[in-house]
């Protein structure tokens, strides 16, 4: 008779592990609650919360709903929902697989303690020890087909700072280490607030492991670094834009290739370092770079080509000094080189609003508005050289003044400076092109005492002692350093440049100004002593007045070598009257210079032959004890002197030679005078002016001047309205009588004179009165005032007009008759003379121009 079922043995055996099997899978959620629960109360964790586990061993699905791990003082983890897929039946094939792992809301801390080691989600983290290789023994295989991270975060708390990174979401499909297949990688979230995200392809497991993909990041906050570069910065701020196409391929133990085409974008970054601050409004990226990093070579071999664009960018190296400038620009390349340590640079640069200031007084040593640098080419340090360089409205040693009447230009300022090409060469030789200065002005302003007020202005340093020591130490460097060698082809000044010399260490003040039409030196070689320079200078002073020169300088000849041709023509005297009453106590009252000069040096050694033409010189004593000086050296009154020089014309002519050494040179003002009055006395008797001046006696005079020792031909003077220096109908009319006599004389020569006098210092007095009075007269009337109120508004002031507000309107009164005489009449500018303007006092005397012969 056959049992039933339910008494046989297997079935019951059956039973029983069935329903052991079905309560260990019930009880099995219970006791992996208990085993989290119990795990971190043992690592010290006070309080673990878990709502629930669901696991379904025959899916391999896990589930964790809302777990908490917290202190008493912050949250260290928590996780609404992980849920994990477990494949079973890879196992055989020794393989773990999961098909899909799912994060959401998890919210981690992580924490590195003063130790530097690491607390995470509350657990500490002890110091790993290196693992042995079991490479050889690994046999076991791990695949993941899906992992998905949604608004989670990460928060990194270390002793210095604190760091958040926010997942918003999190994607990466098909990982198996048994295949090299792709993996699918996207992220989305933000670090520190900052929006980052990255897509693409990753391999981890393939021969040739690597990554290719795109990386976003915006707005990243970059004040969190100074605390990990404290050591080399003091502060760091500012924000980071970057879009990233890194394409990454690993060869295990023996290369790594990384190419990235990116655009970063800095903004308002400012670095500030132990002995200098950095500002940048803005600092843009574009292009890509190429990196080779292989195990048999220790740098990286490496090519990076694109733009970088600077805005606003600011350097103040020290407190002396600030460099700024407003757009800074470089494209090119940068290329590792296998000959060098320092990598070869290739590209141009631009840039505007470029300035070098002295920060103690706004100083500034250069300022520039456009810079362009082209075809440059960087191979070594002793390997450089460049293409054209182009700057636009240069200045060096210029302050800026707030009031425009005290603005003084620039020690150095053009309009552009161009440079053909720049080259040095490892022989430690210097290579310039053609050099053009466009519309320069060289102003040069010399103080009270002697000093040129611009380098005066410039800093001295801080500790002289340490300059000092810094300048005398012997450097300890055994290398024996080869001579700088300098060449430049050509040097020019172009277009409207100009020499400008106000001089205030003499009395009166001087000044003039250089028109330089030419100015250029070629071929300078310091490399080539025996080379000749050759140069050139046309220029004018004025108008009617002109230098030029020309010749050749051996400048690296020790001692120099010259050749010199000059030829000066109409310079008028008077305006250097402030040099000879300093040197040989007397005023050039009137005069007129032209000369031809032949300057030759050879090896130090002087030759010259100076050829003079003083014509019309008047002078007078204006230091008693240095004309007395002069007086003694030359045995005679230098008037005296003059007047055995002078011939029927009026004219000195001399013929200087000057010999010795440019070191210890043996001549002397006294010893050229001597020598004049030597050759004088030799050729010539003593001579009187005499001219016949009929049949225009109506216009001469002959009178007892008061300030002459001897009689004067004066003609009638030209008569001019108060405060004007405007020539009439009757002015004109008279000077086409004085221009027939001088086309009947052509030997004849005038002096002009031009005159102010109290008549024109009352009229300018009268009309400041009259604008005063309108002025009040209109406030008045705005503001509808009282009769008190009137009558004190109108008190006039006392109005002062200044002696050379008079001597300026006769020195316009002779330019205006030196105008009319020789653009109109075509009277030689040589034949015409200006007298110092002056002052005449008298009662009766009217505005007048005297011409006297």
């Amino acid at each position: 008779m056959t049992k039933p079922l339910h008494k046989r043995r297997w079935f019951k055996w059956c039973t029983s592990i069935i329903i052991l099997f079905l309560l260990f899978i019930s009880v099995l959620p219970i006791g992996i609650r208990y085993f989290i629960v119990d795990w971190f109360e043992k690592q010290g964790i006070e309080q673990v919360k878990l709502e629930d586990i669901n696991l379904n061993l025959f899916t391999g699905n896990v589930t964790i709903i809302n777990m908490l791990v917290s202190t008493s003082e912050q949250e260290m983890l928590s996780v609404d929902n992980l849920n994990v897929n477990f494949d079973w039946l890879p196992l055989f094939k020794k393989r773990s697989f999961f098909p899909a792992l799912k994060i959401h809301n998890l919210n981690l801390l992580i924490q590195q303690n003063a130790d530097n080691s690491l607390t995470i989600a509350g657990i500490n983290i002890p110091e790993s020890k290196k693992a042995p290789d079991t490479t050889a023994k690994q046999t076991w295989g791990f695949g993941l087909h899906s992992i998905e991270v949604s608004s989670s975060e990460i928060n990194i708390h270390t002793p210095e700072q604190k760091a958040k990174f926010h997942l918003d979401n999190i994607t990466l499909d098909k990982i198996e280490s048994w295949s090299e297949q792709n993996s699918q990688l996207n992220f989305n979230g933000k670090i520190n607030n900052a929006d980052v995200s990255i897509a693409g392809k990753i391999n981890l497991f393939s021969k040739q492991p690597g990554f290719n993909g795109n990386v976003s990041i915006k707005e990243l906050d970059l004040s969190p670094l100074s605390v990990n570069l404290k050591e080399q910065l003091e502060n760091i701020s500012g924000k980071l834009d970057m879009d990233a196409s890194i394409q990454l391929s690993h060869i295990p133990g023996k290369s790594t290739d990384i190419q990235i085409e990116s655009t970063l974008l800095l903004k308002n970054l400012v670095l500030a370092l132990a002995s200098q601050e950095i500002d940048q409004d803005k600092l843009y990226w574009q292009g890509n770079s190429k990196i080779l990093l292989t195990t048999d070579s220790k740098a990286p071999s490496f090519t990076i080509k694109g733009k970088v664009n600077s805005e606003n960018f600011s350097l103040k190296p020290n407190k002396m000094h600030h460099y700024h400038h407003g757009q800074l620009s470089w494209d090119g390349q940068v290329q590792s080189s296998d000959a060098s340590n320092i990598p070869a640079v290739t590209g141009q640069l631009t840039g505007q609003d470029i300035t070098v200031t002295q920060t103690s007084d706004q100083l500034q040593i250069f300022h520039t508005n456009t810079l362009s640098v082209n075809n440059i080419i960087f191979n070594d340090i002793n390997d450089i050289q460049t293409g054209e360089i182009k700057l636009s409205d240069i200045r060096s040693l210029f302050k800026p003044e707030s009031n425009k009447k005290s603005q003084r230009p620039a020690l150095i300022q053009a309009s552009n400076l161009n440079v053909s090409g720049v080259e040095l060469k490892s022989d430690n030789n210097i290579k310039i092109g053609r050099i053009n200065f466009t519309d320069a002005l060289i102003y040069l302003h010399i103080l009270k005492n002697g000093e040129l007020s611009a380098l005066s202005k410039l800093a001295k340093p801080e500790n002289k002692k340490e300059s000092a020591q810094a300048e005398t130490t012997p450097a300890t460097d055994n290398t024996e350093s080869k001579p700088l060698k300098f060449t430049l082809a050509e040097f020019n000044l172009k277009g409207n440049s100009r020499i400008h010399v106000l001089d205030e260490s003499v009395a009166p003040v001087f000044t003039t100004e250089l028109k330089l039409k030419q100015a250029f030196i070629k071929n300078i070689n310091s490399g080539n002593p025996d080379a000749a320079s050759p140069f050139a200078i046309d220029a004018n002073l004025d108008k009617y007045s002109s230098i030029t020169a020309n010749g050749d300088v051996h400048l690296f000849s020790k001692p120099i070598s010259l050749n010199l041709k000059s030829n000066i023509k109409n310079i008028s005297l008077p305006p250097v009257s402030s040099y000879t009453a300093k040197t040989i106590g007397h005023d050039l009252r009137s005069g007129q210079l032209n000369a031809d000069i032949k300057l030759k040096i050879t090896k130090g050694e002087i030759d010259a032959i100076n050829k003079l033409l003083i014509s019309n010189l008047e002078i007078k004593p204006s230091d008693p004890k240095k004309a007395a000086a002069l007086t003694s050296q030359i045995s005679m009154p230098l008037d005296s002197a003059l007047s055995l020089l002078r011939d029927k014309k009026n004219d000195i002519k001399l013929e200087l030679p000057i010999t010795g050494n440019i070191n210890k040179p043996d001549f002397n003002i006294s010893g050229i005078i001597n020598k004049a009055l030597g050759t004088a006395l030799k050729k010539t008797t003593m001579t009187y002016l005499t001219l016949a001046l009929q049949p225009y006696g109506a216009i001469i005079s002959l009178v007892k001047m008061a300030d002459k020792a001897a009689n004067a031909v004066n003609l009638s003077p030209v008569s001019f309205a108060a405060n004007s220096s405007n020539v009439d109908e009757t002015g004109k009319d008279y000077l086409s009588k004085i221009n027939k006599l001088m086309q009947d004389r052509p030997q004849l020569r005038i002096k002009l004179c031009g005159k102010a006098v109290n008549t024109d210092r009352d009229y300018i007095k009268q009309e400041k009165h009259t604008a005063w009075l309108t002025k009040q007269k209109a406030i008045i009337k705005k503001k509808n005032l009282s009769p008190a109120e009137q009558k004190k508004l109108l008190v006039p002031p006392t109005f002062t007009i200044a002696d050379e507000t008079l001597l300026n309107l006769a020195l316009q009164r002779a330019d205006a008759i030196k105008e009319i005489l020789v653009n109109e009449h075509k009277i030689g500018a040589e034949r015409l003379f200006l007298c110092q303007p002056a002052i005449d006092t008298e009662k009766e005397s009217k505005p007048r121009l005297d011409i006297n012969i």
